[in-house]
């Protein structure tokens, strides 16, 4: 019984899978997402993209330099997970950190990343594989504070 159920589940795996990976083609390569349902509005999110090369090592005081691939590598990204977080020192601090559940974990000096998180209007193509034809829409840049002390973009409150 419990081997048919596995089975059943491994089965839909690709469907799901499918359902959940959304590649979008950009001038320096693929990338793949997830497909996220907020209050009744599809996102497409894409984590953890580099934009710089890691500042480590005899990198680590110097000019950032670009992590921009190649636009003919046909690899595709995964951007289905996040990057690293900046390196910074963890205390308790009261109440917070006392009945928070975050995490201090995946930290690094390579975290320079970016997490881009896209409403699907529909507007123009309703099909589920292709992308949005519009050519503009609306950007939150979003920079936390916390002087490379405290939080860090791993923290659910901040997604």
């Amino acid at each position: 019984m419990i081997f048919r159920l596995l089975l059943a589940i491994l089965l839909q795996s690709p469907y799901i899978l499918s359902k959940s990976a959304q590649v979008v083609h950009t001038t320096n390569r693929k990338i793949r997402g997830n497909h996220l349902n907020i209050t009744g509005t599809t996102v497409r999110e894409y984590l953890g993209i580099p934009y710089a090369m890691p500042p480590v090592n005899e990198s680590r005081f110097g000019i950032p330099k670009s992590r921009i691939k190649n636009g003919n590598d046909d690899s595709i990204f995964n951007a289905t997970k996040f990057g690293n977080s900046c390196m910074q020192d963890y205390y308790p601090r009261g109440f917070e950190s006392k009945y928070s559940n975050d995490t201090f974990e995946n930290q690094s000096e390579d975290c320079l990343y970016l997490n881009i998180w896209v409403p699907r209007t529909g507007r123009k193509n309703n099909s589920e594989d292709s992308n949005d034809d519009e050519k503009n829409k609306g950007v939150l840049v979003f920079i936390h504070g916390g002087v490379l002390d405290t939080d860090h973009i791993l923290l659910q409150k901040r997604n």
